[in-house]
């Protein structure tokens, strides 16, 4: 009898690791394309490419940044140091930061199955549940986007909670509860969105761990027995269990509404009435993009108005659900639970306190689609169950429905590739879209495609006139152009969108300036530098424009910088001295002016486009910049330095491949040019090629053997290579 115990336990341990192994494999297969992909400027460049506290790695100072910062409106403490230690792995490589995603996809994976077993003794259901999690296209979002580490993340550490809750209902121990406590801390600290996780235990309480009933008769897993007591008493106790976990809920939510005070949408613009219509078809709407997964966006847009049929409609089915789940929750009480768990997980998000412009997110399903799963996978099964051919019916059904959910999930995953296929698939498969537009437009404005990129600042301005990005982009682009009029006008807008914006400020300030009102500039100046006192740029734009008013002989040429935009006659060599020099005063600001009004009069102007490109670099404006290093490229690609300003730019916005082909290009052209080796073994080490780096810097240093930086950064990763 030993022997049989022995060899079944054996059975079913076997039978859990290949069910492990399988799940494992599948949602790799599904997902292994993300290596590949880029960081998208949707949220990526906010929480990576253009966060140094995150970027620079794991130092102890990001690390207390990241508990005391509201950076993103949010506080999740813990996606930032994960964030921060892909950096010191990976550097830059986008590659790197998608892998970790999907790593903990696969976590959450198998988690949900050990954890479901565990409480139900059906593996196969349990395996189910896990595989429809794991290729559900709507769970694309939560994977593939770099930004949306907290949702994978904050699942991992959620899953852990309820298998340390599993653990200590069957041994109740203080050392099991504290477990429970961390890890629901834990998954605060990376996503607030789990404050309903003491809800979700009191359901599972209910089912399938049976520790209250609210009836005798109700149908629970076999070897599990409900205690029996009184409901009152039962509950009340349960509770009581959790009250630390209600407390970190409390807090939590408290941080949240702290953090995203700036991003809750005013009542003005969306009433309430507007905000529990649209959760009540939300609602409806997720249920429906879980059975018919296409298309899918990475955002849609909230209506400003919606039906009363569809808001009635809506209500209708979801009070339909829920009386059918009571009525029915004798004998399937994992409807109700299941029910319920969709609904209370996703109360959070739902819209009533609107933060953001969206009126629902795919990536908002990644935990409450979870209860859905249960309360089909186990209806079927019942279903199933009575068949006579059920041994061949069950796994066709399962591997059809599977291969659906794989492929579109493969189709869905590619719009994820870049900015470009993101951006132009939202606009295809979704209306008034106009932070798309936008976002399309500053992708077009980066590769140098002005009107196109003007064109789409003007589709969302059509849609929402006082839309803060698209006046603001469309402004800096005008003023690019010269059209110092036009832009004026724009920045106003923007001001007017969002008065406490201060680089609109700073902007219209620089526009002001160059049309001659110092006045008013110097006005702009000052707002910008009160809202923002650490804005830098701002600072010193207000420093040279009140030079200017107070000593206007000593800082104005005979041509000013008004009169050389307004003036046609003069050159663009002209223009091009004029600026450089400028750059040997330290006027950055009145070089750059210079430089634009250079290249209005001959785009081909070669100096005129390096310097500009220069110029922004210096303000770190390496998006901006990489267009004119680009132009330059063309008009004399035998220039190395070029090759390595541009490798430099791209390295600094997150294109890591590109900027290693351009860096090799220039040692190509020039073998000899040490600077080119230092930029390039940087690069290199930071995206983990350590000994390809190092050989870049002592060659460096070799062609070079006073260059104080290159010795410095060999180092540095040197340093780190022994470490490792």
């Amino acid at each position: 009898m030993e022997k049989k115990s022995i060899g079944n336990t054996r059975f079913l341990l076997s039978r859990m690791v290949i069910i492990c192994l399988a799940l494992a494999l599948i949602t790799t297969v599904a997902y292994l394309k993300v290596y590949k992909f880029d960081f998208v400027n949707y949220d990526d460049d906010r929480y990576v490419l253009q966060n140094p506290h995150v970027n620079t790695g794991l130092k102890s100072e990001n690390i207390l940044w990241a508990f005391k910062s509201m950076h993103a409106s949010n506080w999740h403490p813990l996606t930032w140091i994960s964030l921060m230690i892909d950096a010191q792995i990976f550097g830059l490589n986008a590659g790197g930061y998608h892998v970790v995603n999907l790593l903990f996809h696969i976590l959450n994976t198998l988690l949900i199955f050990i954890v479901l077993n565990a409480m139900t003794g059906s593996s196969w259901r349990s395996a189910a549940v896990a595989s429809l999690f794991a290729l559900h296209p709507l769970h694309v979002e939560s994977v593939a986007w770099v930004a949306e580490r907290k949702d994978v993340l904050s699942t991992f550490f959620m899953m852990l909670t309820l298998w340390a809750y599993v653990r200590y209902i069957k041994s109740p121990r203080y050392n099991t509860y504290l477990q429970i406590v961390l890890f629901f801390a834990l998954g605060l600290m990376a996503k607030p969105m789990l404050v309903t996780l003491p809800f979700i235990l009191l359901l599972m309480d209910y089912w399938p761990l049976g520790r209250f009933v609210l009836d005798t008769s109700v149908k629970f897993p076999k070897g599990l027995k409900p205690s029996g007591n009184t409901l009152a008493n039962d509950f009340g106790r349960l509770v009581y269990e959790k009250l630390p976990l209600f407390g970190l809920t409390a807090i939590s939510i408290a941080m949240t509404l702290l953090a995203q005070k700036h991003a809750i949408v005013t009542m003005q613009y969306l009433s309430i009435p507007i905000r529990i219509s649209n959760a009540l078809v939300s609602y409806c709407g997720y249920l429906a993009k879980t059975i018919w997964p296409v298309p899918l966006a990475a955002l849609y847009p909230h209506p400003e108005f919606i039906p009363t049929w569809q808001m009635l409609g809506a209500a209708s089915i979801l009070i339909t659900m829920t009386a059918l789940a009571v009525w029915t929750m004798r004998r399937h009480p994992y409807f109700l639970v299941g029910w319920l768990w969709y609904l209370g997980t996703l109360i959070p998000v739902i819209g009533i306190v609107q933060v953001g412009v969206q009126s629902m997110a795919d990536r908002y399903t990644y935990i409450p689609l979870i209860g859905i799963f249960i309360s089909v996978v186990w209806l079927l099964s019942e279903f199933t169950d009575r068949l006579k051919y059920k041994k061949y019916i069950i796994p066709a059904f399962s591997i059809v429905i599977l291969g659906v959910l794989f492929t579109t999930t493969w189709i869905q995953l590619e719009h994820w590739r870049n900015n470009k296929a993101l951006f132009s698939h939202a606009l295809s498969v979704t209306k008034n879209n106009y932070v798309m537009h936008t976002n399309m437009g500053v992708l077009l404005a980066k590769q140098g495609n002005i009107q196109e990129s003007m064109f789409h600042y003007n589709e969302a301005l059509k849609i929402r006139p006082d839309d803060l990005e698209a006046n603001y982009n469309l402004a800096n682009l005008l003023l690019r152009q010269g059209k110092i009029k036009d832009a004026i006008l724009y920045y106003r807008d923007a001001v007017r969108g969002k008065p406490d914006f201060a680089p609109a400020h700073n902007n219209l300030g620089i526009a002001l300036s160059q049309f001659g009102d110092q006045e008013k500039a110097l006005e702009q100046f000052r707002e910008a530098v009160r809202l923002d006192p650490e804005y830098q740029e701002a600072q010193n734009n207000l420093k040279i424009a009140s030079a200017k008013r107070e000593k206007p002989k000593e800082i104005f040429s005979p041509k000013t910088s008004a009169e050389i935009v307004k003036s046609e006659t003069n050159t663009a060599k002209e223009q091009v001295e004029a600026g450089v020099s400028l750059l040997k005063k330290g006027d950055l600001l009145g070089a750059i002016s210079h430089f634009r009004t250079a290249l209005r009069l001959d785009p081909n102007h070669y100096e005129a486009n390096v310097h500009m490109g220069l110029s922004l670099a210096h303000k770190e404006n390496f998006e901006e910049a990489i267009p004119y290093f680009r132009k330059a490229i063309q008009l004399n690609p035998k220039k190395p330095e070029i090759y390595n300003s541009l490798g430099a730019a791209l390295a600094n916005t997150g294109k890591v491949s590109e900027a290693i082909t351009q860096l090799k290009k220039a040692i190509q052209i020039n073998p000899k040019f040490a600077k080119a080796h230092n930029s390039l073994g940087v690069i290199l080490a930071r995206s983990g090629h350590l000994e390809e780096g190092i050989s870049h810097l002592q060659e460096a240093l070799r062609l070079q053997p006073d260059y104080q930086e290159a010795r410095k950064n060999l180092e540095i990763v040197q340093g780190i290579r022994s470490r490792n």
